[in-house]
């Protein structure tokens, strides 16, 4: 019995050290596992572990007497329930790593590289200059402070209207730059003109370099050398390029009218003639032209008053000397510049319509200078004038003596299927004129005929030349 008791006492024990030794063991080769598979010791650490020998019952086993006896209810009756393989690694989920920021881009400046081209400007009339912020700066607006001196439009190109001063914005973004801008008296002629089918105008250009000459519809109006024929209905750009600048001038073209009567008075302005004349074309509300003669502060006021009325204010010249103003070519180009000066210093505009004294059939001019009309005709063109004879004489220079006289050979020389050029004088107490003018008129919007200036741009009436 007391065998018995021994022997189970011993196997507890025996299951109390297999259970402490396995523990250890796990409890080690969970930290010295090798990469190749083995544990600490060399061993397969996937091999199950050997069974625990018990002592043969037989066996002599040395007793402690003075051990103390355990009672069989203390004894263990079951092992721990939870058993860790030494194989099994213990689970750690992985480290991760902290995502990194990307650090701000710093805020673009929007106005980095925005910069006018021009702070200021000096434009002639009728010149083109290009504003710009720069290839990014999409979207600026463009105004100006004074639509009548310079004009500008949506992308940035500039035009000079008239003499002056004024300022150009562009807008980009919250951001304004402003160029200053100076208008100059000189540069194209015309700005923009209202030209007939078939008619012919001549574009002067102040700037002595060369220009390339250019239409933005060659089929509605062709020019060479700055001389402009229309040749049907329509709008068209004509631009003039120096190579150091550019001009334009706007140009419209309508079917030409019929039956138009071309008034036109020479040898004036004279304190008696003149002003009564004015006063007859005002009531009727028709429209001449005065090819004047000379400068004083009477001719002074009535060229201003022509002017200021809407008539045409032509050259006959400074002077009306036959002697003098044919004697050379140089003498009579003088005459007509001269009194194109003394015109231009009165009303501000240059005028190019000329009619020679005598017009350009005259035979007078041979006993001064044999050849002349037919030199003369060509210099007058190649300087860019145009000049005006006449298709209908009034008689009121020789031959007519009273208004009635006067009044016939203009009724009688009308004709509507062409320009009806009238030659009629305003020289000192021109009574039978003055008493025929208003009948002429009244003759004329009766008969569906319609009266008009002479312009830059009205077909010339030429004689033939006899000299």
């Amino acid at each position: 019995m007391f065998l018995k008791k021994r022997n189970k006492i011993c196997k507890a024990a025996a299951v109390i050290c297999g259970l402490c030794i396995g523990t250890a063991v796990l409890i080690s080769g969970s930290h010295s596992v090798k990469a190749d598979g083995e544990n600490a010791n060399g061993n397969d650490p996937t091999a199950t572990p050997e069974a625990s020998v018990e002592p043969s019952p037989t066996a002599e086993i040395p007793v402690n007497t003075d051990a103390p006896t355990m009672v069989p209810s203390e004894v263990p009756s079951t092992a721990p329930t939870a058993v860790v393989s030494p194989t099994a690694a213990p689970s750690a989920k992985p480290t991760a790593k902290p995502t990194a920021k990307p650090t701000p881009k710093p805020t673009e400046n929007p106005y980095k590289n925005i910069k006018l081209n021009h702070k200021s400007v000096k434009l002639g009339l009728g010149e083109l200059v290009k504003l710009s912020l720069g290839s990014k700066a999409k979207g600026t607006k463009w105004s100006t402070t004074n639509s009548t001196i310079v004009s500008v439009n949506s992308k940035g190109w500039l035009r000079g209207l008239k003499p002056g001063k004024a300022s150009i914005k562009g807008e980009y973004k919250s951001k304004t730059y402003t160029c200053k801008v100076t208008v100059k008296d000189k540069g194209i002629e015309f700005l923009n003109y209202e030209m007939k089918k078939s008619e012919v105008l001549r574009l002067h250009l102040d700037d002595k370099d060369k220009a390339k000459w250019t239409s933005s519809n060659t089929s509605v109006a062709k020019v060479s050398e700055g001389k402009i024929t229309a040749l049907k209905e329509g709008s068209v750009t004509v631009k003039a390029d120096t190579g150091k600048k550019v001009y334009s001038c706007n140009i419209t073209v309508d079917n030409k009218e019929k039956g138009v009567i071309y008034l036109t008075f020479d040898d004036g302005p004279t304190s008696s003639s003149t002003p009564k004349i004015l006063s007859i074309l005002k009531k009727n509300n028709v429209k001449a032209t005065f090819f004047t003669i000379g400068m004083d502060s009477v001719k002074e006021k009535y060229i201003k008053q022509e002017d200021e009325e809407g008539h045409t204010v032509a050259i006959h010249g400074a002077s009306h000397d036959y002697d003098k103003i044919y004697a050379s070519d140089a003498a009579y180009m003088k005459n007509i510049r001269t009194q194109q000066n003394n015109i231009y210093k009165v009303i501000g505009k240059k005028s190019w319509i000329t009619r020679f004294p005598g017009g350009s059939s005259n035979l007078v001019s041979r006993h001064y200078s044999r050849g002349i009309m037919s030199r003369l005709v060509k210099e007058v063109d190649k300087a860019g004038f145009a000049y005006f004879d006449w298709n209908v004489s009034s008689g009121d220079a020789g031959g007519a003596y009273t208004s009635s006289q006067v009044y016939n050979n203009v009724i009688r020389g009308l004709n509507k299927s062409r320009d009806n050029v009238v030659l009629m004088h305003d020289f000192a107490n021109n009574n039978k004129t003055i008493g025929a003018l208003d009948s002429i008129i009244k003759y004329g919007k009766s008969h569906g005929y319609v009266f008009k200036p002479i312009t830059s741009s009205t077909n010339e009436v030429h004689h033939g030349v006899q000299n």
